[in-house]
């Protein structure tokens, strides 16, 4: 009776070590997955730069001043990160900024870079669970992107060519990107 409760509690034992092992796995995949495609596309906008993340405490006088875009950004951890972009030879030579917005199926995490000057240089889709969007991390979607600034017209349907019955996906990213422009002007043009 006793070798057959050590047999059950060794099996038992060994199960959770294995379910335990597989889930930090899963969990080490996924930490790296995000990380491991912001640096591979710094490094093809960027080649030989290293980009160095800065985390921002956002004031409650800067949420008033951010608008909306802050409240479905920020909230509830009111603290934003982005990317100074150096190169050994040249200096700064960009910015990167992480933006969530909220797409029809969920957040859609994207990172937008920028040279010094704000002008985007790429964007690539993180994250999604768009059904009917995954237009929304190809290539000839993110491309009309490159080029933008701060100041330019942004409006989907005339400037930014939206993707067929993924409407709702399509003005997520216009508007995040946007949005996250308006970060990096407000913070990372700020800091040395």
């Amino acid at each position: 009776m006793t070798s057959s409760r050590n047999s059950v509690t060794t099996q038992a034992a060994r199960r959770a070590l294995w379910l335990a092992a597989c889930l930090a796995i899963a969990v080490v995949v996924r930490a790296n997955g995000t990380d491991d495609r912001t640096q591979a596309a710094v490094a093809a906008a960027f080649p030989g730069a290293t980009a160095t993340e800065h985390k921002v405490g956002i004031s409650s006088a800067v949420r008033a001043q951010l608008g909306e875009a802050a409240k479905a950004h920020l909230a509830p951890r009111w603290r934003w990160r982005y990317l100074a972009i150096d190169h050994p030879d040249h200096g700064r030579v960009g910015f990167g900024g992480t933006w969530k917005t909220v797409g029809r199926h969920g957040k859609i995490e994207m990172l937008v870079l920028t040279d010094v000057e704000l002008t985007v240089v790429g964007v690539t889709i993180l994250k999604h669970r768009e059904q009917h969007g995954k237009g929304i991390a190809r290539a000839s979607f993110l491309d009309q992107f490159r080029a933008k600034k701060p100041g330019d017209r942004w409006k989907l349907g005339q400037d930014i060519d939206g993707i067929s019955s993924a409407t709702v996906s399509s003005r997520a990213v216009t508007s995040g990107v946007r949005n996250c422009l308006a970060y990096l002007r407000t913070f990372a043009l700020s800091t040395p």
